[in-house]
């Protein structure tokens, strides 16, 4: 990764990294993408309480198939990504009582590099809703941490405070929802983890990252 030119990105919770060059971001991510191209992730989200969301033996053969999985239990809050026989585990924090991580079986087949994070307009009406939150959206607007997008829509620009941190994996299937970094890395101590608005967050992200461009097969010719 420190080949690909943002060495300083990959020490755990250095939030100071930010990639403002749109283009030497976008080549980053083509490459990163490009490793796992011809080996799309397959990621399971459940909760074991949930008869629902348990894998079915079709699934579990196609789980078994394929290079790269990842497992994902919000009873638990543990992430696990297995590669043929190595494995990674991190904490990580799922979605909130009424902001479920959805469950299924989805596909990841990018890596997002120092994400935008576009605020959603349910979190907008919340933010705008209390004399506090609107005193920060104006100092975040002010200070150009937000950016307007479209119409009355903003986005946070990559970097400190951003909620995303330094990577996304978008789930396919699931729009809107990924496994991704945080900028409040001190929730990750605390035993219930349901706590985001349905994305996963995940503690060792960068470490996540690391073990999957170092470990997925090379593309076949």
């Amino acid at each position: 990764i420190t080949s690909l030119g943002f060495g300083g990105c990959v020490n755990k919770y250095s939030y100071q990294c930010k990639l403002t060059d749109t283009k030497k971001r976008s080549n980053i991510e083509s490459t990163l993408s490009e490793k796992i191209e011809a080996y799309p992730m397959t990621i399971f989200v459940y909760e074991p309480t949930t008869k629902k969301y348990q894998p079915t033996p079709s699934l579990e053969k196609k789980v078994k198939e394929s290079p790269i999985k990842i497992k994902v239990d919000t009873k638990t809050n543990l992430l696990s990504v297995r590669i043929n026989d190595k494995q990674l585990t991190s904490r990580i924090i799922s979605g909130k009582r009424y902001w479920r991580t959805p469950k299924g079986n989805y596909k990841i087949r990018k890596i997002r590099v120092s994400p935008r994070w576009y605020i959603p307009k349910s979190i907008m009406r919340n933010m705008k809703s209390t004399k506090k939150g609107l005193a920060k959206f104006k100092k975040n607007v002010k200070n150009k941490k937000y950016k307007k997008h479209y119409k009355n829509r903003y986005y946070h620009v990559p970097g400190p405070g951003n909620p995303l941190g330094k990577f996304m994996l978008p789930l396919v299937g699931a729009t809107g929802y990924g496994i991704h970094g945080t900028d409040k890395p001190h929730l990750f101590k605390r035993k219930y983890r349901n706590l985001s608005h349905g994305c996963i967050r995940a503690k060792e992200i960068t470490d996540i990252v690391k073990f999957i461009i170092e470990n997925t097969p090379h593309s076949p010719d």
